[in-house]
C-alpha cells in the first residue's frame, strides 16, 4: 500500500503542472521574502511616521491590484488560445500594449492633476511622493500585458524569474536610495524602477512579437471577457475582506486587532497556494479550445492544494500558540483557539478560488451569481451575529464549507471540455 503511495506520488510530481507549480511557487516565496525584507528595512530606516507614509501610498497602488489581475488573467486567457497561432498572438500582444498604454498615461494625468489633494489629505508635507507613485500607475499596466502573454504561453521559468528580478530590483534600488538620504522618495522610486526592470525583463522574450505577421481579430471579445474576469475578481476579494471590515466596525479595537491578525495568517495558505491558479488557468484554457479533457487538470491542482492547506491548518491547530508567538506575539494570544478554524476558512476559500478560475478557463460565468449571493449572506450574517470573533470564524467556516460544496457540484455537473 505504501509503496503504491508512493508511486503514485512519483509519478505525480512528473507531470508538467507539478513541475510548472513547483517552478513558480519557488520563484513568488523569494520574490514575497524579498518584500518583506525590504519592509522590514524601510520600517527602521524610515521611522514610525515617514514609514506610515510610505505605506499609505503604496496601500493607494495596490488598490490598483484588482484591476492588473484582471488584466494578466484576460491576456493569459486569450495567449493560450493563440499560442499556436503566432498572427494573432503578435496582435493580441501588440494592440494590448498600445491600447492599455494609452489608458495607463490617461491614468497617470490624472492621478498627477490630483496628487496636490491626495497629498493634503494624507498630510503628507512633500507632493514629490505622491507624483512618483503616479508613474507606477503606467507601468504597472503594461507589466500586466506582457506577464500576461507568458502566463498564457506557460512560460513560467520566465515569468517567476521576472518576480525574483522585480524584487532584487526593487530592495537593492530601494535600500540604497533610502541609506543615501531620499527617504519616502527613494522608496517609492524603487518600486517604479523594479517595474521599469520587470517590464523589461518580460519584454525580452517577447521581442520577436513585434516584427511577426500580424492577424486582425475582434479584441471585443476581450474585453468582453475582462468584464466577467472583474466581477469575479472583485466578489472573490469581497469574500476575504467583509469579515475583517464588519468586526472593525462591530467589535473593540482589541477585538478587531485579533481577527485582522488570525485573517494574516490564515492568508499565508492563500497566497502559498495562489501559484496553483495561475498554473492552472492557462492550461486548462488551452485544452477548452482543442476541445481536450482538462477536468483532470483542476482535480490535481486541487490536490496541490490541499497539499499545502492540509498541513498549514494541522499546525494551526496542533500548536496554536507556537504559530502566534511566531508571527505575532503573546499580546495576540487570544485569538489562539480559533486559528485552526480560521485555517480551514482559508484552505476552503483557496479551493473555491481555483475552481472559480477553472470554469473562467472554460467561459462558465453563471458562477459568478452564487458568488455574489454569499457575499450577500456574509455580510447579513455577521451584520447580525458578531458577539465575539470566535462566533464570525464559526459563521466563516459553515458559508466557505456550503460555498466550496455547491462550487464542486457547479463544476462536476458541467461539461468537460
Amino acid at each position: 500500500m505504501a509503496n503504491k503511495i508512493i508511486n503514485r506520488i512519483r509519478k505525480l510530481s512528473r507531470t508538467d503542472i507539478v513541475r510548472d507549480n513547483f517552478i513558480l511557487f519557488f520563484c513568488l516565496i523569494i520574490y514575497n521574502a524579498i518584500g518583506y525584507l525590504f519592509h522590514f528595512f524601510a520600517g527602521r530606516a524610515l521611522g514610525p511616521g515617514d514609514y506610515g507614509t510610505f505605506t499609505v501610498l503604496l496601500s493607494l497602488l495596490y488598490l490598483s491590484n484588482v484591476v492588473l489581475t484582471v488584466i494578466q488573467t484576460s491576456i493569459t486567457k486569450f495567449a493560450a488560445e493563440f499560442k499556436d497561432d503566432k498572427e494573432k498572438l503578435a496582435y493580441l500582444f501588440v494592440n494590448s500594449l498600445r491600447r492599455l498604454s494609452f489608458y495607463g498615461i490617461l491614468l497617470t494625468i490624472g492621478f498627477f492633476i490630483i496628487s496636490p489633494w491626495i497629498a493634503r489629505f494624507l498630510k503628507i508635507n512633500s507632493v514629490w511622493p505622491v507624483l512618483i507613485s503616479g508613474t507606477f500607475l503606467f507601468l504597472s499596466f503594461i507589466v500586466s500585458v506582457n506577464r500576461g502573454i507568458l502566463q498564457g504561453l506557460q512560460n513560467f521559468k520566465k515569468l517567476g524569474f521576472s518576480y525574483i528580478f522585480e524584487g532584487l530590483v526593487k530592495i537593492v534600488f530601494g535600500v540604497g536610495l533610502i541609506l543615501i538620504g531620499l527617504g519616502v522618495e527613494g522608496g517609492i522610486l524603487a518600486f517604479v524602477l523594479s517595474y521599469i526592470a520587470a517590464f523589461l525583463i518580460t519584454l525580452f522574450p517577447l521581442r520577436s512579437l513585434f516584427s511577426m505577421r500580424k492577424i486582425h481579430f475582434d479584441t471585443k471579445q476581450v474585453y468582453k471577457y475582462s468584464y466577467v474576469v472583474l466581477v469575479a475578481l472583485t466578489l472573490l476579494t469581497l469574500i476575504y475582506t467583509v469579515d475583517v471590515t464588519l468586526v472593525k466596525h462591530f467589535l473593540d479595537p482589541l477585538e478587531a486587532g485579533m481577527y485582522g491578525a488570525m485573517s494574516l495568517m490564515g492568508k499565508i495558505i492563500f497566497f502559498g497556494t495562489l501559484s496553483v491558479s495561475m498554473v492552472m488557468f492557462p492550461k486548462s484554457s488551452e485544452l477548452f479550445e482543442s476541445k481536450g479533457a482538462n477536468k483532470s487538470i483542476l482535480y490535481k491542482s486541487l490536490g496541490l492544494v490541499l497539499l499545502f492547506g492540509i498541513p498549514v491548518t494541522l499546525f494551526y491547530f496542533l500548536f496554536p500558540t507556537l504559530s502566534v508567538n511566531l508571527l505575532f506575539g503573546s499580546a495576540y494570544m487570544e485569538m489562539a483557539s480559533f486559528l485552526g478554524i480560521y485555517g480551514l476558512v482559508m484552505t476552503l476559500f483557496s479551493l473555491v478560488y481555483l475552481i472559480s478560475f477553472y470554469l473562467l478557463s472554460i467561459k462558465q460565468s453563471k458562477f459568478i451569481y452564487i458568488l455574489l449571493g454569499f457575499v450577500l449572506v456574509e455580510t447579513a450574517l455577521i451584520w447580525l451575529f458578531h458577539s465575539t470573533i470566535g462566533v464570525v470564524a464559526y459563521i466563516m467556516l459553515a458559508l466557505m464549507a456550503a460555498l466550496f460544496l455547491v462550487m464542486m457540484l457547479i463544476t462536476v455537473t458541467t461539461k468537460d471540455g
